[in-house]
């Protein structure tokens, strides 16, 4: 038995599914539910009233050879519906024509339905598409409707366009009669050639002109609504498989994020006990930019042992192993640079300069290396820093010397003699001998009074 909205709402009359229906009336939230006739696979609880839009078999069509055929009979066509669930964006979904310039034809372009209608008589193809995507997964309801004019519904709601020249009127109604509706792959390619991707894969329900169709015949469809087997390759690598419907969704593990959880995500201390490679792990209440997330933020710090750096003390420090021998580390990052002392060179100062390179040593002697100087081993007969005296030059120059200093010695004896002859015979003839005579002037007037007076004679007492 199938039930609809009359079912429901006019016959009162006990019946094997009359009081569940009444009962889930009441409990669940202002809605119905549809209790389907024995082969019927849906039962869905829905918003509407429709009942006969959920009680039929729905179908799986492959996308490549899947096809269903629908035989209709009826005097006038004026609606078509049916409801579909999908993940492709293009491909046609059902048909019915007799040849190339008469036919009717709905797909998927895009995402969103179109409605492609072609008569002779018009000479031209004329064209309605919705605006809601619907390759959603979910399952829609698709109705087309050609009284005066043509129009699309999708999910009860009007869409596209409606155009007065293409009311399907009886034109359709013979195409149907005469050639049924075909679901999927059809054999006249140019109606296939009309949508991207040939052919409808998903689920197909609920065809209805004029009144609930079951088709006739099909090839390599499956009975019920079926995904394809998302999750048995575990695409999920840190996470959860869900399928939904020929797609799948990940339910990610702590610390993981991503479309297949593989990227690490607002990582912490309790991520792995090892986190910090040479150093102590501490929790922050306050994130930094990712180090180490490959998404998010970074909800730690490494506190490094002495000698090892980055965020996760994974880098020796450069200059920790004193790379430099003879100088200076400086550092810079994962570099470092060798300041060397004098007398080296080399990137780790390692190389002594030579101070023998430019042959410091004259006169034949041997140059011994030393840190930033040199020692000259010189041959007999020469001596020196560098070898450059002939030791036969320097006792020649000796001798001169002497020679030089007796003559000086000698010249200044002589000289001595000379001048104290001259001094003493000056002395001679200076007027401390010889005779005076005074001026007539002069007798009469000479006192002794240079003379010292006699003492007076002593008394004897």
């Amino acid at each position: 038995m199938k039930y609809n909205s009359a079912h429901v709402f006019t016959r009162w009359k006990p019946h094997k599914y009359g009081f569940m229906l009444l009962l889930v009336k009441l409990i669940v939230w202002h809605g119905y539910i549809c209790i389907c006739h024995p082969g019927a696979t849906n039962a869905y609880f829905i918003t509407h009233n429709d009942c006969y839009q959920t009680c039929n078999s729905s179908q799986t069509f492959n996308g490549s050879t899947s096809n269903a055929v629908f035989q209709v009979t009826i005097a006038s066509i004026t609606s078509m519906q049916f409801s579909i669930r999908t993940r492709s964006s293009n491909g046609l979904v059902l048909a019915s024509g007799i040849n190339s310039t008469y036919f009717i034809a709905i797909g998927l372009n895009g995402g969103k339905v179109e409605l492609i209608y072609r008569y002779w008589l018009m000479g031209t193809e004329e064209r309605i598409q919705g605006v809601t995507n619907i390759d959603d997964g979910n399952w829609h309801n698709i109705s087309v409707t050609s009284i005066v004019d043509t129009s699309i519904a999708v999910d009860q709601k009007t869409e596209g366009e409606k155009r007065s020249t293409l009311a399907l009127g009886n034109n359709f109604t013979t195409s149907v009669n005469s050639d049924g509706i075909t679901v999927g792959n059809n054999s006249r390619s140019y109606l296939a050639s009309l949508f991207t991707v040939n052919y409808f894969k998903g689920c197909f329900d609920q065809l209805s002109v004029g009144s609930l169709l079951t088709s006739n015949s099909s090839v390599e469809v499956r009975a019920g609504c079926h995904s394809d087997d998302m999750c048995g390759s575990n695409p999920c690598v840190n996470g959860t498989c869900v399928d939904t419907f020929n797609s799948y969704r990940c339910d990610c593990q702590k610390f993981y994020s991503g479309v297949n959880c593989n990227s690490t995500h607002n990582v912490d201390c309790t991520f792995k006990s090892n986190l910090c490679s040479y150093g102590e792990c501490q929790n922050i209440s306050t994130p930094k930019e990712p180090c180490y997330s490959q998404s998010g933020k970074d909800f730690f710090q490494c506190n490094c042992t002495r000698g090892y750096t980055g965020c996760l003390c994974d880098v020796v420090t450069p200059c920790s192993t004193n790379p430099c021998n003879n100088g200076s580390c400086s550092s810079s990052g994962s570099s470092y640079t060798c300041n060397c002392n004098s007398g080296f060179t080399g990137m780790n100062c390692a190389v002594n300069i030579d101070d023998c390179s430019n042959n410091p040593c004259k006169n034949g002697g041997t140059c011994m290396d030393g840190v930033n100087n040199f020692t000259c081993r010189c041959p007999s007969g020469f001596k020196g820093d560098t070898c450059q005296t002939s030791e036969s030059s320097t006792s020649e120059s000796s001798t001169n010397v002497g020679m030089w200093v007796g003559i000086g010695i000698a010249i200044f004896v002589v000289l001595l003699v000379i001048l104290f002859l001259i001094v003493r015979h000056c002395m001679g003839s200076s007027g401390l001998s010889g005779t005076y005579s005074p001026t007539g002037q002069e007798k009469g007037q000479v006192q002794m009074t240079s003379m010292p007076p006699i003492p007076p004679k002593e008394r004897l007492i």
